[in-house]
Formats: structure tokens, sequence, C-alpha cells
């Protein structure tokens, strides 16, 4: 019964410090990466803004162009 005690408490060391290495991969990744992820999604959602607006700037062009073309009632 010994050796099976001393197998299930180095297994369970091994595991803690697998546990730890990957908590502290975790939090580097946090601290650099997320960051300049976020920096990068905030870049990509102004862009996306700007393009919709003129799009809806377009359309608006367009069907207010298109209403004085014709001699048909507005619906």
């Amino acid at each position: 019964m010994p050796a099976l005690e001393e197998a299930i408490i180095s297994e369970g060391q091994l595991l803690l410090e697998q546990t730890a290495k990957i908590n502290a991969t975790l939090i580097e990744l946090n601290e650099s990466q997320v960051i300049t992820m976020i920096e990068k999604l905030r870049q990509i959602e102004k862009k996306m803004s700007t393009a919709f607006t003129y799009f809806k700037a377009s359309m608006y062009t367009n069907n207010y162009q298109d209403k004085e073309d014709t001699n048909r009632p507005v619906i």
C-alpha cells in the first residue's frame, strides 16, 4: 500500500506543477498579447464604423436621387 500512496502523491505533485506552468503561461498571455489584440480590434472597429457611415451616406444619396428622377409617387 505505501507504494500506491507514493505513486498517487507523486502524480498529484506532477499535476500541481503542470497546473502552475499553465497558470503562469496564461498570466503572461493576458498581460502582453490580450492588450495588443484589443487595440487591433479597436482599430478594426473604427475602420468598420467609417466604412458603414460611407455606405449609409451613399445609400441615402442613391435613394434621394431615385426619388427625384421619377414621376411616380413615393411609397
